[in-house]
């Protein structure tokens, strides 16, 4: 996988911008607001269908403009694609060559790729919503059936909602039959996906500890120690419905399932220092990639936004180093990399 070019129109701060790729490590640098990680943001949009910054669409659209465009001209599997996101105030359009879609779903799978950023500390301190998303997108990048039971689960598990509220018993069964289907098949694959990153995670956390520290991730399952079935689920849907009668939501579920982060047997929310957190959290997003690299048919993207990361010198360098064999990274960084960073052979 790699981008040859990206175009802008009106896309925050850039009226109009074509810019070219390094078909290795590109650095994009410049002082603090000058639109670096914009620049990440708009490829990031193009590989998720989402910004990791913005709730909305419109947020990203130049002020006084009515529309915005992202266009990519890559090259994938060694054949030349052309993919871009149009979009204005109540529309967006995506093109990937000639075949046009309507939903931002769409886009998931067409690029693959993993970011790493300031703010993925939070994956440690959060919500288990957000690790929940990451495990997800790593998943439904290479697997479109997934992205089908997600939105299937959610909208079951909404339907059974309401007639929990309204005690309306008699139907459920079949609302929950529909569901289980559906979580069966998320909470399988988010299993096979984390036990997969685990076994990364604790040697890409290699980069940034000690030799006595070590990383482990695994899985929060609502099946508990049951077997991961439709009936186990339907057990545990008929043994809570009383009580979440009452409640007027659904207590289990993968849409309550978790992320377990433990370093050297803690758990890393509790126990980690500041510094610690952000190395397990790159540990993590670095796992992440590599798993996307052994279960994709081309090399992922890699987005690395304010390249620094909160590293002392010597988990910084081993860092840079271990981006060498990444295939396509863009790097943003307010400084310009120089000395021992400039091992990345980067183009600026």
């Amino acid at each position: 996988m790699q981008i040859k070019r990206m175009y802008l129109k009106n896309f925050r701060r850039f009226k109009g911008a074509a810019l070219e790729f390094s078909p290795e490590c590109t650095l994009i640098s410049g002082p603090n607001a000058a639109g670096k990680t914009t620049l990440l943001e708009a490829v990031h949009l193009l590989i998720f269908g989402r910004s990791f910054r913005a709730m909305h669409m419109k947020e990203m659209i130049m002020d006084g403009e009515e529309d915005a465009a992202v266009e990519l001209d890559l090259v994938k599997e060694g054949v030349e694609h052309t993919l871009g996101l149009y979009f204005g105030q109540e529309r967006k359009k995506i093109r990937f060559n000639a075949t046009e879609y309507r939903s931002l779903t769409s886009l998931i799978g067409l690029l693959t790729g993993a970011s790493l950023l300031p703010t993925d500390v939070h994956l440690i301190t959060g919500q288990p919503q957000l690790r929940r998303s990451l495990i997800d997108s790593i998943i439904a990048q290479v697997d479109p059936l997934y992205i089908h039971h997600l939105s299937r689960y959610a909208q079951t598990v909404k339907s059974r909602n309401c007639l929990l509220k309204a005690r309306e018993f008699k139907a459920i069964d079949l609302f929950e039959e529909e569901m289980a289907k559906s979580a069966v098949y998320i909470t399988k694959a988010r299993v096979d996906a984390v036990q997969a990153m685990d076994q990364i995670a604790a040697r890409e956390f290699a980069l940034f500890s000690q030799e006595s520290e070590h990383v482990r991730l695994s899985y929060l399952s609502s099946f508990g120690k049951e077997e991961v079935s439709c009936a186990s689920f339907m057990h545990l849907m008929r043994a809570n419905r009383m009580k979440e009668s009452y409640l007027g939501f659904t207590l289990a579920g993968p849409h309550k399932d978790d992320l377990l982060i433990h370093l050297s047997g803690k758990e890393c929310r509790l126990y980690a220092s500041e510094g610690q957190k952000r190395s397990v959290a790159a540990a993590i997003k670095l796992a992440a990639w590599s798993h996307l690299a052994c279960v994709s048919s081309t090399l992922p993207l890699l987005l690395v936004d304010d390249a620094a990361l909160g590293f002392d010198a010597l988990r910084r360098e081993r860092f840079f180093y271990a981006l060498k064999s990444r295939g396509q990274v863009l790097i943003t960084s307010a400084d310009k990399l120089e000395g021992s960073w400039s091992q990345l052979d980067l183009t600026r």
